[in-house]
C-alpha cells in the first residue's frame, strides 16, 4: 500500500493518507513521559523552536548568524560546535519520517549516515529523551526497510556556547517505546484519547 504523509507545520499535525496520526512527542506527552510544565512552558518552547529553526539553515547553508537574536546565538555556537567536533556536515536536517504499520509520525531533527540527534536547549537531561529517539529510529528504519541507525543521541545546547552529548545506547529503549505506542494506540481504539493527540 502506498501512503502519503503531509504535516500541517502550523499547528504541527501529522497526517497519513488523510488520517491525522500522533507524533513521537505528542505519543509521549500524553502518556506521562514528559512534564506538563515543560511542554507548557512558553519561554522554553520558543527557544526550542528558535534554535531548532536556526540549526536547520545552518545545516542546509542558509543560515545569517549575524541576524539572530543575541539571546540565542550561544545555543547557535554550541550546535556549529557539535557540528565541527563530531564531522557533521549536510546531514538531513527536519527530516520528516512516518509508519504505515503503526501509523504515527514525528521529525528527526539530525541524521547523518547510521547517526541520529536530537537537538534539544534544556539546561536539565530528561529520562524520555531515550524514548524519543528510539521512535525516530522505528520509524526511518521501517521507510528503510532495514535496520540502519547505529547510534542514537540527544544534543544538549547551552546559552554559552557548548553542548553535551547524551548517548542513547540501551537496546530496549525502541521496544520499550513499542509498548508505549501500543499502549498509546489502544486509548485511541477505546476512545479514552482522541485520535492523533
Amino acid at each position: 500500500m502506498n501512503y502519503i504523509y503531509t504535516f500541517d507545520k502550523e499547528k504541527h499535525h501529522h497526517f497519513i493518507n488523510g488520517i491525522r496520526v500522533p507524533g513521537v512527542t505528542g505519543i509521549l506527552k500524553a502518556e506521562g513521559f514528559i512534564d506538563t510544565e515543560f511542554m507548557g512552558n512558553p519561554e522554553a518552547l520558543y527557544r526550542g523552536n528558535y534554535v531548532h529553526l536556526a540549526c536547520h539553515y545552518y545545516n542546509i547553508g542558509k543560515l545569517a548568524f549575524d541576524s539572530l537574536n543575541d539571546e540565542f546565538k550561544g545555543y547557535i555556537e554550541g550546535y556549529m560546535l557539535f557540528c565541527q567536533v563530531e564531522g557533521i556536515k549536510d546531514p538531513l536536517s527536519e527530516l520528516p519520517a512516518w509508519s504505515g504499520l503503526w501509523m504515527y509520525a514525528g521529525i528527526i531533527d539530525v541524521l547523518l549516515e547510521e547517526r541520529l540527534f536530537d537537538i534539544k536547549t534544556s539546561k536539565q537531561k530528561s529520562k524520555w529523551w531515550k524514548y524519543q529517539t528510539a521512535g525516530y529510529k522505528a520509524l526511518y528504519e521501517e521507510m528503510q526497510g532495514k535496520k540502519s541507525i547505529k547510534e542514537r543521541a540527544s544534543v544538549q545546547l547551552f546559552s554559552d556556547g557548548t553542548y553535551k552529548i547524551d548517548e542513547h545506547k540501551d537496546k530496549n529503549d525502541e521496544r520499550n517505546f513499542m509498548n508505549i505506542l501500543t499502549v498509546h494506540k489502544l486509548k485511541i481504539r477505546d476512545g479514552i484519547i482522541p485520535q492523533g493527540e
